[in-house]
């Protein structure tokens, strides 16, 4: 019961911070320099394009790159909870690795999408409430998976070693 419960819960989250990471991206994607227009993001893409020695084209095409980036980890966070339902129901079985593959690089991208706006209190809170989702959802799927998941991939690191 509680096991199940975790699942879901772990899964809501996880449909939450898609819905988030698509959002974003559809708003970057609707307005017409993307996202260099907007205050310190639009600084550090400009800056990061500097590196690159972009030329000014090139800014706004990595702006575009950038925004696509957002949609396309809001839907794979979306396809593993749809994935994950379809297991579930089709063959009763309950694998959650794309679930933590995609927590991984969304907690990762959301440390890299904060870089920018981290001098601000704001920017602080919100890459800290969404690596907070993601650690919780994360240890919600551990706990759904049991302990013989662990111990089994325990044994099998313990084989790959020798």
């Amino acid at each position: 019961m509680l096991r199940g419960l975790a699942r879901f819960t772990a899964y809501a989250i996880a449909l939450l911070m898609s819905a988030v990471w698509l959002t974003s991206a559809l708003a970057s994607l609707k307005q017409p320099l993307f996202d260099v227009g907007r205050a310190h993001v639009g600084d550090a893409i400009i800056a990061f394009a500097d590196m690159l020695a972009l030329p000014p084209d090139g800014v706004l095409r990595l702006a575009h790159m950038l925004a696509g980036l957002k949609l396309l980890l809001g839907a794979y966070l979306l396809t593993a909870i749809v994935v994950a339902a379809y297991e579930r129901v089709r063959w009763r079985t309950s694998g959650d690795e794309m679930l933590g593959l995609a927590l991984y690089v969304s907690a990762v991208a959301s440390i890299v999408a904060a870089s920018p706006v981290m001098q601000t209190t704001v920017g602080l809170q919100g890459c800290v409430g969404e690596l907070m989702l993601c650690a919780i959802a994360s240890g919600l799927a551990a706990f759904a998976r049991g302990p013989q998941a662990a111990m089994r991939a325990r044994g099998r690191a313990a084989l790959s070693a020798i």
